[in-house]
């Protein structure tokens, strides 16, 4: 659930060039008083003639980040052979974060790969979601 908003939660997270595993903090957004690039990545699926259009995707994360760092969305048709640059995201700013970019285009088979870049934004993502608002 949503305890890991409330307390926090360890993360595992690794180097994929040199095999390392660290223990991320959720509540640090820096590594030795540098901020760090953070990549997260997460698919739609689609088969068949089986369209998706996408109109929103929302990210939601806590606010004790910067929201004046950059964060990235990029995304594949290519099964991750080559990723486009989304237009900035337009963010609100409650009690969490909230990034939103628009207007995405239309899924078709295989499939979409959305890869997230954060340079210090936030801690954690807390959700992200397609077309739900």
């Amino acid at each position: 659930g949503r305890l890991a908003d409330v307390y926090g939660s360890p993360v595992l997270v690794g180097s994929d060039s040199t095999g390392d595993l660290y223990m991320l903090n959720p509540t640090v957004c820096l590594d030795e008083g540098e901020s760090f690039t953070r990549v997260a990545s997460s698919q739609v699926l689609t088969t068949g003639r089986k369209e998706i259009s996408i109109y929103n995707v929302y990210l939601e994360a806590p606010s004790e980040g910067d929201p004046d760092n950059e964060v990235s969305l990029l995304y594949s048709d290519n099964q991750g052979e080559t990723y486009v640059v989304s237009d900035e995201p337009q963010v609100n700013l409650d009690d969490d974060q909230e990034f939103v970019w628009r207007s995405l285009g239309t899924v078709r088979a295989p499939g979409r790969i959305f890869r997230l870049v954060d340079k210090g934004s936030f801690n954690r993502i807390n959700c992200l979601y397609i077309n739900e608002r």
